[in-house]
C-alpha cells in the first residue's frame, strides 16, 4: 500500500522544474542530482518498480543490474519529511553493452618469453534460453585468429568433461593458447576440466581443474566489468589459486595492481 501512494504520489507533480543527470553504463545507470531544498530523502524509481530511498545529503545513485541494450523508464522525486512530493523528474533511457575489443599493452620488458606483449579479447552480448544475457569472452591468438575463451564449451554441452591436453577440439586449441601463454614453469599439464562457473551480471568467474603428474590443481579465473572513473569500459582479468598455482602463473608485471590482474580497456572508449 505504501508503495502505491509513493507512485500517487509521484506522478501529480510537474517534472519541468527540475532535471536529473543519468549517464548510461552497459547494465545500469549513474543518477546524479542538486540538492532539493526542503528535501528529507530522495526516491528512485525503474520501470515503476521502487528502487531506492536515499538520504538528503546524497546526490548521486547507481542502478544496478539491468540488461544490457534495454531501455528503460527512470523516475526521481525529492520528498519532505511528511512523504509530500517536492519535485520529480521522468527519463527514458538505453542501456549500453560491454560489446567491444578489449586491449592491454605490457608497458614492460617481462613478457614471459615473448608470449605476453600484448592482450587482445573481443566481448560480446549474448542471450542464453536458460543462463540469460551474458557476455561470451574470445581472446584473439598472434595472427589475429578469434577463440572463445569464455565458455570453453555451451552450457549445456554433454561432451564437457576431462580434455586431454593435446585433444584437437576447439575447445582444447583455446585453452593450449591460454595455458601456454600465462604458464611459466616446462609443465604441461595432462589433461583439464572446467568444474565450476560462476555467471554474474558483471562478473564470471570459471575454475579450471588441472591434472599433471598425478597432482590436480584448481585455477580460477576471474573476469570483471566495470566503468572507470573516466568513462571508460574496462575488462580485468586474473588468475587464482593455491601458492602452487600461483608460482606458475604470468601475472600482470606492470606493477598497477597487488593481485597481478591485468586492465584490459574497450577500444572504442580510449
Amino acid at each position: 500500500m505504501m508503495r502505491r501512494f509513493l507512485l500517487a504520489l509521484l506522478f501529480f507533480v510537474p517534472s519541468f522544474i527540475f532535471a536529473i543527470d543519468v549517464a548510461e553504463h552497459p547494465t545500469g545507470f549513474l543518477v546524479d542530482w542538486d540538492e532539493v531544498e526542503g528535501a528529507k530523502w530522495y526516491d528512485i524509481y525503474v520501470d515503476d518498480g521502487f528502487v531506492a530511498r536515499l538520504e538528503n545529503n546524497v546526490f548521486s545513485y547507481e542502478i544496478e543490474n539491468l540488461l544490457s541494450n534495454k531501455t528503460y523508464n527512470i523516475s526521481f522525486a525529492a520528498r519532505d519529511e511528511g512523504n509530500n512530493t517536492l519535485l520529480a523528474e521522468f527519463s527514458t533511457n538505453t542501456t549500453t553493452s560491454w560489446d567491444g575489443t578489449y586491449i592491454w599493452n605490457n608497458p614492460t620488458k617481462k613478457d614471459n618469453k615473448g608470449r605476453v606483449k600484448k592482450l587482445i579479447f573481443n566481448v560480446k552480448t549474448v542471450l542464453d534460453p536458460i543462463y540469460g544475457q551474458h557476455q561470451e569472452i574470445y581472446i584473439l591468438s598472434d595472427d589475429g585468429a578469434e577463440h572463445r575463451i569464455f565458455p570453453l564449451y555451451d552450457f549445456n554441452d554433454e561432451s564437457a568433461g576431462w580434455t586431454d591436453y593435446d585433444d584437437d577440439t576447439e575447445q582444447a586449441a583455446t585453452y593450449r593458447l591460454n595455458a601456454e601463454r600465462f604458464n611459466t614453469s616446462s609443465i604441461v599439464p595432462s589433461s583439464w576440466r572446467v568444474s565450476k562457473i560462476f555467471l554474474g551480471q558483471d562478473h564470471i568467474e570459471v575454475t579450471v581443474e588441472t591434472k599433471a603428474f598425478g597432482i590436480s590443481l584448481d585455477t580460477m579465473v576471474i573476469y570483471d566489468f566495470i566503468v572507470d572513473d573516466d568513462g571508460c569500459r574496462n575488462l580485468i582479468f586474473r588468475m587464482d589459486g593455491p601458492s602452487l598455482v600461483r608460482t606458475f602463473v604470468f601475472f600482470n608485471p606492470d606493477g598497477t595492481r597487488d593481485d597481478g590482474a591485468y586492465v584490459l580497456k574497450n577500444s572504442k572508449d580510449l
